[in-house]
């Protein structure tokens, strides 16, 4: 069997860069923040609950509402994560960063485009080269 690194060469360069290395260090921290799994614990503790008590009186719709608000609202938060993390990543390669494409980056809400996103500011040498991937 080959080993990873023969059988894909470019994708382990990729992951070698220090730009992406710092990326996925960024997210990884945003991701295990100590505050951001207490909050997490706690909203989950909070709904099991509240789930109960609205069952119990007969608001299991309301509930389902909630929820999706809920959901919906930590995909949101995710997705700003992921946004700032590109801004930051694009402000601290290059400066300031034109309105257009910090308007572009906030209106995409696919998190797997906002990924790809994320490696591209790691690896892109201008701002015209990431704004044409857009």
């Amino acid at each position: 069997m080959l080993k990873i690194k023969e059988k894909y060469p470019i994708v382990m360069e990729a992951f070698d860069d220090p730009l992406v290395k710092r990326a996925n260090k960024e997210f990884k921290r945003f991701k295990s923040n100590r505050k951001m799994q207490e909050i997490e614990r706690r909203h989950h503790l909070f709904m099991v609950g509240y789930h109960e008590d609205l069952t119990a009186s007969g608001a299991e719709g309301e509930t389902r509402g909630e929820t999706r608000g809920i959901v919906k609202g930590i995909a949101e938060g995710e997705t700003r994560g992921r946004v700032k993390g590109i801004l930051d990543i694009l402000s601290d390669k290059f400066g300031q960063i034109p309105q257009h494409i910090v308007d572009s980056l906030n209106q995409q809400t696919d998190l797997a485009v906002l990924k790809s996103l994320l490696i591209q500011a790691a690896r892109c040498t201008s701002l015209d080269e990431f704004a044409a991937g857009l």
